[in-house]
Order: structure tokens, then C-alpha cells, then sequence
């Protein structure tokens, strides 16, 4: 009986590592290309939500998927653009976040993801018990000094080939 707890864990260990970032690992600021502004995405490590990937959006199509620990990054041209992720597995979506941010050229942006969970309300019925988790999401813009903090810990991911997002046009935002 001892041995099947000791594959069980060993087996649940393994498939989490391999959720982990495993590209090179940060080391420093790029700066902003001539005529650009460099966005850096981040998520850290945490134990909640360690299996999903969060599909990170630009404009509503998704630039890249960040797996636990991992870092991206978006070379923009100056402009007004929509950001938004969404954490999400075949059994559960849970709501997307989204915000609209002017990026400026020469400028760089850090927007970060973090997640975390906490006991909610439990329920008691005879010997049944039931307890809900209340989740916590949060995406936005962040400090430069608070996420240097969390990307020195972090790996890179690859963004999605090929996409080249643009800023909004003014009519967008009209409809």
C-alpha cells in the first residue's frame, strides 16, 4: 500500500514540473527598440493554478501562453492597445481580465499575472462536507521594482509566431 502512495506522488510530481517554464532564465531590462516599446509579461511561480497555461491576448488574439514561472515579452509600435488573459482547462474557465493601456515609444511596460486561492464557505450536511475555494486573479500593469522582483525567478516562453499586433484604430473604440 506504502509503494502506490510513493508512485502516485512521484507521478503527480512529475506532470507538475512539466508545466514549469523551462526557456533561458531572466537575467536583465532589455531596452525598448528604436521606434517601439518593449511590454514585459510575467506570471510567477505558484502552487495555485500551477497546471494551466494563461493565454495572454493582445488586441483579442492570443500573443502567447505563459506556463507557471515564466516570463514574454512584445516589442509594440506606439499606441493605444487591449491586453486581457484568460486562465483556463477542459473543465473550468474562469473570467478573463482585460484593460486598455498607450504604450509610448522608447518606454518599457511590465503587466503581470498572479493568482491565488482561500478557503470559503464550508457546508455540513450529515457526514458530507463541502467547502468552495474563492479565487483571486489579478493582470495588470506593475511597478517596475515589484516585478524585477518576480522576473528574476522566472523563465522565458515563447510568444506565438508571426504575430505582429498593431495599436487599436480610434474607430475601435466608437463601435
Amino acid at each position: 500500500m506504502r509503494i502506490h502512495a510513493f508512485i502516485a506522488i512521484g507521478l503527480a510530481l512529475s506532470l507538475l514540473s512539466s508545466c514549469a517554464a523551462t526557456g533561458p532564465r531572466f537575467t536583465a531590462v532589455e531596452e525598448a527598440p528604436v521606434g517601439k516599446a518593449l511590454v514585459y509579461f510575467y506570471r510567477p511561480d505558484q502552487l495555485v493554478n500551477h497546471g494551466r497555461t494563461v493565454s495572454i491576448r493582445i488586441n483579442r488574439v492570443e500573443y502567447a501562453r505563459l506556463t507557471n514561472g515564466a516570463y514574454t515579452m512584445a516589442r509594440l509600435d506606439p499606441g493605444r492597445y487591449e491586453f486581457a488573459q484568460r486562465l483556463g482547462n477542459l473543465w473550468v474557465h474562469l473570467p478573463s481580465h482585460t484593460f486598455q493601456m498607450q504604450v509610448n515609444s522608447g518606454e518599457v511596460y511590465f503587466i503581470g499575472f498572479n493568482s491565488d486561492a482561500s478557503p470559503g464557505n464550508v457546508l455540513v450536511l450529515g457526514p458530507l462536507v463541502s467547502m468552495s475555494i474563492k479565487m483571486r486573479i489579478e493582470f495588470g500593469p506593475v511597478e517596475r521594482v515589484q516585478a524585477l522582483e518576480v522576473l528574476k525567478d522566472c523563465h522565458y516562453d515563447e510568444p506565438n509566431p508571426g504575430f505582429d499586433p498593431k495599436p487599436f484604430s480610434n474607430h475601435f473604440y466608437d463601435q
